[in-house]
């Protein structure tokens, strides 16, 4: 008998004579239901069912689907019948010796095999014929509906279900002792083989591995057979392959890696595996990147299920970090942070692992700090911090892994700044140490804690002293011996509690009595401990104070993850208490008006843990401990702060974190508040609380107005030494939270009536009594307390002006009858208040109600017609028809006439208004006009710079001018000569600061008036001190970023302060840059104006900043079209400039620039202006970084393009440095020959040499440019321009300071000569220019100078 011959082609079973016939469709569907009806009884499968059956797969695209399902349904059977006969006749046990009848009855073992072949072929191929086809059918569907739909082969057929019958059948064969079935005790290879190559295909369906349940049957299969037959080294190379071919299989085949190591215990396969891919050459990695993702999350994958094989082949995945891959370095990174972790972190290592451990931490921080590839860098930074976060790194590696952290807190790529701040925040969190970490307290201790054992020591030796020296000997022999075998224990646990409590715990031990002198040495070696942690301690804490100031930076960067970690890290820094915390923790508030969502929701929930959440749970706070913890923390805040918590106060307050008892414990303590030394300063924050939460909800301080006049409307007496002086703090404060009763800015369409109260209310009386009567006390915050009582009257009363000249005649009659300049300042600050608030209310609530008078009369007006067209319309007549017509028409005209009569009202109310600023106000012959000329003489005079008082005096007029000129527009004109030239001339600081602040409301307030003299403002920039210059970049940028001054012209000065010494200075223009970027091409639009101003040599501007300053602003430049633009123009200033530097530093700015298809194309066009000057290493360099960058962006097919201008760029750059030293050589010889004082030169022959592209040789002709502004250069002799005209075009030529002393005949022999060339350029002679220059803008030729430059004569 045959043995069948297990073959994927059908054919070839029935051409091997195993005794089958082919059938036709007819003769298979007659024989289908006997072999059904005998396969039903239990009957094995025989060779003539099989002959049926084997047709089927014959026939199968000739079958419909019913004989299909017919016949696998038959298939199913006879092979669980084939199982049952299987498993009554095999034993699975694996000697083969055992006594059974079927072991001696080769011919049964023979039927047995047949019927085991015939039944797993069948099931095998049949399964394969319908996942083909099911496979087809959805990749058809797929094609024709571009979405992912399954449509079924066989209607009624599941495929998954029926592919794990199939794989449940070979499994239970599998598991069976069928050795016994073959005369030699050896299993068929081509059945096993065919076996493991089914489940091999079914892996390449991304479909069957999404199955779990089909996956782990599947991958248990393979195990099996792989135990059990040897497999090992096949099924690694096939597992090579599918990798390499399937990029689904990475992580389903490092799991059947890792069942097949620890449930079938084949450990070879992930070797032979980890060893077959580390063989693939790198070159075949790199240009299938697909392929090397797919093998990075493989071996990655390995190295998380199987850490203790992947330490085994490390030495094999090492090799990989030389490679170009940073896909394989990042893979190299996973497996040694897993070996790490899981194997390498155990206490009890050898001095080999340790060695190992070590090598492995080396190689994670290079590459962290080295590695090219920012990926990687970021990838080895969190794979350090797993280790710190699973407490598996060595407590020797820490100071190493604070160095690395503040290395890398600079690093240019912001996933690597990520997951440094992440590192350090876990270094904080899983710190050795102690949960608080005070440097005061550490410091305090370990100075103790030293004291301490110098006592020890004095006391040892005093007790040596007292015996003789061998009982000396014999005590310091045993002692220490006792010490560490009984106490050792005890000094660890004194080391925890000192890490637990800090330096309490040492004061206390100080303070133990010490008795018994046995201890001494022991206390001794104990404290010695302590004093090694508090070190170390004390070191660690001192490691983060270096980054708090990097921190602080990058919680103000443009970069949402830098924000977002860093407020996590001084979240972190906060609850540990260490010192720089604080400072973190208020710069962090100003991010609050950020405009990322995110970013405010990351500050608000900060807080809310930090101050509002207890530390041992999620919880709210009790309300008491809410009220204590904002008073602690807005009596830590700046006043600059100040604006930002009460946005923070309002948002928590919104969300339901301060609920309404925080507010009544609030107005209960002011009840029972009292003037105490102890209670002033808690009552006056609380009202400062209470006015914040009153920002949202006013209606908090309804009914509590009387408290609040009665606690806070009141100064308090402040006794120093021998003077008493009046604090106003908490009247300043109370005056805020009335301010808060006046509706604040609404939305569009919501109109909330404005409360004003009567000039004889509480409210009104007790400000203005606090007022007059507090302006001759002694204080020193009066005047702060003044503008905001001013702003209050104006705000609430009815009749605000009555009050403010009740208030300018009060404190008129003090300053006459006892008059010392500190009045004088209070006078003129007043003064100059109530003139501002004047302003304010004539511009705003007269004006209002001026608009709401006539609102009304219109609406009267609009009733009344509304109510004369419905008469109209209810006549039915015809004949009135043409009346209603008529009637019309003469609506519509008098709703025109209305219509101008509105708009000349409008104009004749705004006239008034102007008239009553103009005439009213601040005029000579009015009430604030009257000390007009004082302020005037008092601005004008000098003051010495050491009288304080007298400085003070005239910075208060000052302010008070700068007041007065914002009300009218005659008195801002008279008066803006000398408001500038004390702003340039004023020895005082703060006077000059003040004036900046008043220029920007002017130039607001009358732009026009204002306009001439904004270079007075820009010049500020410059002054001499910090704080002048800090208010003139703060006011310049905001009314550059309001569009109230022109940026063009002077923003190359602001550009100039991102490298200022001055850190605030830096920051202000970085954000300045940053706003501009986001104002459509605003930025886009000054930067040519930038790069020009900046790169001229009279900026005296370093190289290093100049990089520095582009580096920053063309990292805004995001828009492809914008890059391509500025390419091209700096191409073309290549021509414009003269200075090798400047050619540097043009080229530099190249490499800044994003390099698209398009962008490198306006390179190549633009190859002419810049290669004369690629003979220089640094902008040939430049241009290098070019071409790379153009490499990674363009397409495949404009890369051979790029490669071919790289080669250019090569041979020009060999050339022209060879021509360099050439010029170099022959000027030297030419100094050593010819004196230059006797050499005439004829210039109109000189004239004629040409440099490459026909341009004479001193000759440089700046191609035209919007942004840049052209000069004329005018001879010293003649006054004459060195600009000409051709064709109607003005062209700009730079010449050499040594061209200004020209003879006239040479030079009128020179123009002679560059007529005729010029002739000769327009006829299309030999010396007509490049084509790189346009037609119409011929080459003017300039006669050469006595002194030339030897360099570029020798280049001609």
């Amino acid at each position: 008998m045959e043995e069948l011959k297990i073959s994927s082609s059908i054919e070839t079973v029935f051409s091997s004579g195993f005794g089958v016939e082919k059938l036709t469709v007819k003769e298979i569907r007659e024989e289908l239901p006997d072999t059904k009806l005998y396969i039903a009884r239990g009957n094995p499968l025989n060779k003539e069912k099989f002959n049926v059956l084997l047709n089927v797969l014959l026939r199968f695209d000739d079958l419909d689907p019913s004989l299909k399902s017919l016949s696998w349904n038959i298939v199913k059977k006879a092979c669980s019948n084939c199982s049952s006969i299987l498993g009554r006749v095999l034993s699975t046990d694996n000697d083969i010796h055992a006594p059974r009848s079927t072991t001696q009855n080769p011919m049964e073992n023979q039927k047995h095999l047949a019927m085991l072949k015939m039944s797993s072929y069948l099931i095998i191929h049949m399964s394969l014929r319908f996942h083909s086809d099911q496979k087809s059918q959805a990749s058809l569907a797929v094609g024709k509906s571009k979405k992912k739909v399954t449509i079924a082969a066989n209607p009624g057929f599941d495929i998954d279900t029926e592919l794990r019958a199939t794989m449940q059948f070979q499994l239970s064969i599998a598991d069976l002792d069928i050795n016994k079935l073959w005369s030699d005790r050896s299993t068929e290879d081509d059945f096993v083989n065919q076996m493991s190559d089914v489940c091999y295909t079914m892996l390449e369906d991304p479909v069957v591995v999404k199955n779990k349940n089909l996956r782990s049957i599947i991958i248990e299969l393979l195990g099996s057979l792989i135990k059990r037959y040897g497999m090992s080294v096949s099924a690694a190379l096939k597992v090579t392959q599918l990798l390499q071919n399937f990029d689904h299989l990475a992580l389903p085949l490092a799991e059947a890696l890792h069942v097949w190591t620890e449930q079938f215990k084949c450990r070879v396969v992930a070797s032979e595996v980890l060893r077959e891919l580390s063989n693939i050459p790198e070159k075949d990695l790199i240009r299938d990147t697909t392929n090397s993702k797919s093998i990075s999350a493989f071996i990655s994958e390995v190295a998380k299920l199987l850490p203790d094989c992947m330490r085994a082949n490390m030495n094999r995945i090492m090799g990989r970090l030389e490679e170009e891959s940073y896909t394989l370095r990042n893979t190299v990174m996973d497996c040694i942070k897993e070996v790490l972790l899981n194997c390498l972190s155990k206490e009890d290592l050898d001095n080999d692992a340790k060695d190992e451990r070590d090598q492995l931490m080396e190689v994670l921080f290079e590459h962290a700090n080295l590695d090219v590839n920012a990926f990687v860098r970021a990838r080895a930074v969190n794979a350090i911090t797993v280790l710190v976060k699973s407490s598996a790194l060595p407590i020797t590696q820490s100071p190493a892994v604070l160095i690395l952290g503040k290395k890398l807190l600079y690093d240019r790529s912001n996933l690597v700044r990520k997951g440094t701040i992440q590192l350090l925040s876990e270094v904080i969190r899983w710190n050795p140490y102690a949960a608080k970490l005070p440097s005061q307290a550490l410091t305090d201790g370990l100075q103790n804690e030293i004291e301490r054992l110098k006592q020890l020591e004095l006391q040892i030796k005093a007790n040596e002293n007292k015996t003789t020296e061998e009982e000396a000997a014999t005590s310091s022999s045993e002692q220490p011996t006792s010490a560490a075998d009984g106490d050792g224990g005890e000094g660890k646990a004194r080391a925890s509690e000192v890490a637990k409590e800090g330096a309490a715990l040492i004061e206390e031990q100080t303070k133990e009595p010490n008795n018994d002198e046995d201890k001494t040495p022991m206390e001794l070696e104990h404290g010695q401990d302590i004093l090694t942690y508090l070190t170390m301690a004390l070191a660690f804490v001192r490691s983060f104070h270096e980054t708090s100031t990097v921190m602080c930076e990058l919680l103000r960067s443009k970069f949402q993850s830098d924000v977002l970690e860093a407020i996590e890290f001084y979240k972190i820094a906060f609850i540990f208490q260490l010192d720089f915390a604080m400072e973190g923790v208020q710069v962090m508030l100003d991010q609050i008006w950020n405009e990322d969502t995110k970013i405010r929701d990351a500050v608000v929930e900060a807080y809310k843990e930090l101050y509002f959440t207890r530390a041992d749970s999620t919880r709210s706070m009790f309300p008491i401990d809410i009220v204590n913890n904002m008073i602690a923390l807005i009596t830590k805040l700046s006043d600059s702060n100040w604006d930002s918590f009460e946005h923070l106060v309002v948002e928590l307050k919104k969300s339901g974190v301060i609920p309404n008892t925080v507010i009544q414990i609030m107005w209960n303590y002011l009840e029972k508040s009292n003037d105490d030394k102890d209670d002033v300063d808690r009552t006056t924050t609380i009202i400062q609380l209470l006015g914040m939460l009153a920002t949202d909800k006013p209606e908090i301080l309804h009914g509590k107005t009387s408290l609040l006049v009665k606690v806070g409307l009141k100064s308090l007496k402040v006794q120093q030494g021998e003077e008493t002086r009046y604090n106003f703090k908490r009247a300043t404060y109370t005056c805020v939270a009335f301010s808060k009763l006046a509706p604040s800015k609404l939305a569009a369409g919501v109109i909330k009536k404005q409360i004003r109260y009567e000039n004889d209310n509480v409210i009104i009386q007790s400000i203005l009594d606090l007022v007059i009567k507090g302006f001759s006390t002694m204080s020193t915050n009066y005047i702060t307390f003044a503008w905001e009582a001013i702003g209050i009257l104006f705000l609430l009363s009815k009749y605000p002006l009555k009050l403010s000249s009740e208030i300018f005649y009060s404190i008129k009659d003090v300053v006459a009858t006892n008059g010392n300049n500190e009045l004088l300042t209070r006078y003129f600050s007043i003064s100059g208040h109530l003139a501002l608030k004047t302003l304010i209310f004539v511009e705003t609530d007269v004006l209002s109600e001026i608009c709401k008078q006539r609102g009304n009369e219109n609406h009267e007006k609009a009733n009344k017609s509304t109510k004369k067209k419905k008469r109209k319309k209810s006549g039915g007549s015809k004949r009135k028809a043409q009346e209603t017509e008529d009637e019309d028409e003469s609506d519509e005209d008098e709703d025109e006439n209305t219509q101008e009569q509105g708009i000349a009202t409008d104009e004749a109310q705004h006239e008034f208004i102007n008239n009553v600023l103009e005439n009213e106000v601040v005029a000579s012959d009015t009430m604030l006009g009257s000390i007009s000329r004082i302020l005037v003489k008092t601005c004008s005079s000098k003051v010495d710079p050491n009288d304080v008082s007298s400085v003070r005096v005239q910075q208060s007029a000052a302010l008070a001018l700068s007041k007065y000129m914002m009300v009218s527009t005659k008195y801002c004109d008279d008066h803006l000569r000398l408001f500038f030239t004390m702003l340039e001339q004023s020895p005082h600081e703060g006077i000059r600061a003040n004036l900046l602040v008043a220029a920007s409301d002017l130039c607001v307030r009358f732009p026009n008036q204002l306009e001439p003299w904004n270079s007075k403002i820009y010049n500020r920039l410059n002054d001499e001190s910090d704080l002048v210059r800090v208010y003139a970049l703060k006011v310049l940028t905001n009314l550059v970023l309001s569009d109230m001054i022109k940026v063009k012209g002077h923003v190359s000065e602001i550009a100039r302060c991102i490298v200022d010494e001055n850190e605030k200075l830096k920051l202000i223009a970085k954000r300045f840059f940053a706003d501009l970027s986001k104002k459509g091409n605003s930025l886009y639009n000054v930067i040519p104006d930038i790069i020009s101003r900046l790169s001229d040599m009279e900026s005296n501007m370093p190289a290093a900043d100049y990089r520095q300053i582009m580096k920053f602003l063309l990292d805004f430049i995001s828009k492809d079209k914008q890059a391509e633009s500025l390419i091209e123009k700096l191409c073309h200033r290549f021509k414009a400039t003269r200075d090798r530097e400047q050619w540097r530093n043009l080229a530099f700015c190249l490499t800044l620039l994003p390099c698209t298809e398009k962008g490198f194309r306006k390179l190549m066009e633009s190859f002419n202006f810049y290669v004369d000057i690629l003979g220089d290493d640094q902008i040939f360099e430049s241009f290098k970084v070019v071409i790379a960058k153009a490499k990674k962006t363009v397409k495949n097919e404009v890369k051979t393009l790029v490669e071919e201008f790289e080669q250019k760029l090569n041979d020009k750059h060999e050339t022209g440095a060879s021509d360099d030293e050439c010029a170099n050589k022959a000027a030297a010889a030419t100094q050593q020959i010819t004196d230059p004082a006797n050499m005439v030169t004829p210039r109109a022959k000189l004239g004629k040499r040409k440099i490459k592209g026909g341009i004479s040789s001193e000759e440089v002709v700046e191609e035209a440019d919007p942004s840049t502004p052209q000069h004329t250069r005018k001879t010293r002799q003649h006054n004459i321009t060195t600009t000409t005209r051709t064709r109607g075009k003005k062209k700009v030529e730079f010449s050499s300071s040594e061209e200004e002393d020209e003879d006239p005949t040479e030079e009128e022999n020179s123009k002679e000569n560059e007529e005729e060339e010029l002739d000769n350029e327009r006829s299309g002679g030999e010396d007509s220019t490049d084509g790189c220059l346009n037609d119409t803008t011929p080459i003017r030729r300039k006669p050469t100078p006595k002194t030339r430059s030897c360099r570029t004569l020798l280049r001609a």
